[in-house]
């Protein structure tokens, strides 16, 4: 398998394919002892564990999402992003005409759990999140 360098890779398939293992493993959840993976042709032993974890998003299915308004969730990663970060990462992930569509915008409360969006819109956001 082969994940081309500065693209946004999906890895999606049915149950039990090998997709939480490769997470797994490129993540360093465990240790990767008789093959090779590599990360920009550096053999993954060779990564710290907080440098591949800060660069790897990892998006379930059904993400948590807080009962706190679109900014509140978005910022919980980056604290310090700005109006136009937010706008950009929702573009990205597409959530931000939906988002804009709300009655308070951003500040829009969404519930325990998100239980006033999609299951889709709550992946986008939890995308969003980790752009």
């Amino acid at each position: 398998m082969e994940i081309k360098k500065n693209e946004i890779t999906a890895i999606v398939g049915r149950s039990g394919e090998g997709k939480t293992t490769i997470l797994s493993l490129i993540n360093k959840f465990y240790k990767v002892e008789d093959n090779k993976i590599f990360i920009d042709e550096v053999d993954i032993n060779d990564y710290d564990e907080s440098t591949l974890r800060n660069n790897i998003a990892y998006i379930q299915q059904s993400p948590y999402i807080f009962n706190m308004t679109f900014r509140e969730n978005l910022l919980l990663i980056k604290p310090d992003a700005t109006e136009n970060e937010l706008i950009d990462v929702c573009k990205k992930s597409e959530i931000y005409d939906f988002i804009s569509s709300t009655t308070n915008g951003f500040d829009t409360i969404i519930g325990e759990n998100g239980i006033t969006i999609s299951g889709g819109q709550k992946q986008r956001l939890a995308i969003a999140r980790h752009f």
